[in-house]
């Protein structure tokens, strides 16, 4: 919905030809190795959606859609009328079950992550076992993640020193204060974080068998939430259960690129200078995509 920034971001075009973050996430994930991808969008964007993204992206990969519909999941159980918006991150992923059989990759449409991490994915999934509930995160460098123009939510990873993932904590107030990484703790009070902490992007590498633990998680959440307008299931919170009852283990990876986005419409200069700089450079050809 892009409150922060203030409009639909996903199709805002940030590169020398036009292109969308999108783009460069779908270039990139296509040139490690991934040969389908699918979009989960609202069915009342997915026109513009299409017009802008997938007409061009379906001459160049399996292309996939699914719509995230407020009632999918809910069964018989009243929604709020007050309800404006669906159920968030675990449930998008979710709506997406049908057109995934084989272990993915998850992102947000409006980050950038750097060509490394589709690699890392890649060679994961390569050694890993497609049937087991070994998944992975690429973790990035808080400091990295900060915007010029005002606080950050980000989700905070503990772990341990092989980098097995613990817990996430979202931290909605996070900042640079006189060169300090500083957030909002869960007691209010500001509490400094190392500078290269790693924190979630919402970036995954998971595998199929994610969708029967998600399916019963929420039914759980939708059980207690179908009257609230505003409670929302999230990847970062069903992997948390996941990890505290044994369920899961989750590797990170620490990035080995830089990661970008639009937090504010103030961020749009710089993430439109460093495509125009990575493209300068012959990372990605100009257009991105001859039709672009």
């Amino acid at each position: 919905m892009g409150n922060r920034f203030g409009g639909l971001k996903q199709m805002l075009p940030v590169g020398p030809a036009g292109e969308l973050l999108l783009d460069y996430s779908i270039f990139d994930a296509r040139r490690a190795g991934f040969s389908k991808v699918v979009f989960v969008v609202r069915r009342e964007f997915f026109r513009a959606f299409r017009d802008h993204i997938g007409a061009r992206i379906e001459g160049l990969v399996e292309t996939g859609y699914v719509f995230q519909e407020l009632t999918a999941g809910a069964g018989n159980l009243p929604v709020s009328d007050q309800r404006r918006k669906p159920w968030g991150t675990g449930h998008a992923l979710l709506t997406a079950r049908e057109e995934i059989q084989v272990p993915f990759c998850v992102i947000n449409a409006d980050d950038y992550y750097g060509p490394a991490a589709y690699r890392q994915m890649v060679d994961f999934f390569s050694r890993s076992n497609p049937a087991d509930n070994r998944y992975l995160m690429v973790g990035y460098p808080v400091k990295g993640t900060l915007s010029e123009h005002g606080s950050v939510s980000r989700g905070v990873c503990e772990y341990d020193d092989r980098h097995h993932l613990a817990r996430i904590r979202e931290i909605p107030d996070i900042r640079s204060i006189d060169g300090r990484v500083v957030m909002t703790g869960e007691a209010g009070g500001q509490k400094e974080i190392a500078p290269d902490h790693l924190v979630s992007m919402n970036i995954w590498g998971l595998k199929p068998g994610i969708f029967f633990y998600l399916s019963g998680l929420f039914e759980e959440f939708i059980a207690r939430h179908h009257r609230d307008p505003s409670s929302e299931f999230y990847i970062p919170s069903a992997i948390n259960r996941l990890l505290k009852d044994g369920k899961i283990t989750v590797k990170i990876l620490p990035a080995r690129d830089r990661w970008f986005g639009l937090t504010y419409r103030e961020d749009l200069p710089k993430v439109v200078a460093r495509l125009r700089s990575l493209t300068d450079q012959g990372f990605y050809p100009d257009p991105l995509y001859p039709e672009t």
